[in-house]
């Protein structure tokens, strides 16, 4: 199991739509769709209803969306933070490893 499938999944669950969130991942749709369906053969159980019209959450998914969703956004405002605090000391690295270490 990667995060990049979970990332992906997040993604479609955000947009309710593939085609959307293969461009804003910069992913091929069918890729997208395959990887989702391998995320959900690895949990054993379905994350997305897909119809030709819709895609909609199921209920496995939209806990699964919303007990992720938080944790991703932490790790993407913690690595921003990172690179912000970087720049801002890119000639005092101890001052990084306190801020963020200790």
């Amino acid at each position: 199991m990667n995060l990049l499938g979970f990332r992906y999944f997040l993604e479609v669950a955000r947009t309710l739509n593939f085609s959307e969130a293969s461009r804003h991942l910069h992913v091929s749709q069918p890729g997208l769709s395959q990887q989702i369906s391998s995320l959900e053969k690895e949990l054993g159980f379905k994350l997305l209803k897909r119809t030709t019209r819709r895609v909609t959450l199921t209920d496995e998914g939209a806990f699964l969306y919303e007990n992720l969703k938080p944790s991703f956004n932490k790790i993407e405002n913690t690595i921003e933070e990172i690179a912000t605090l970087k720049k801002s000391t890119s000639s005092n690295h101890s001052h990084l490893y306190r801020t963020v270490c200790c």
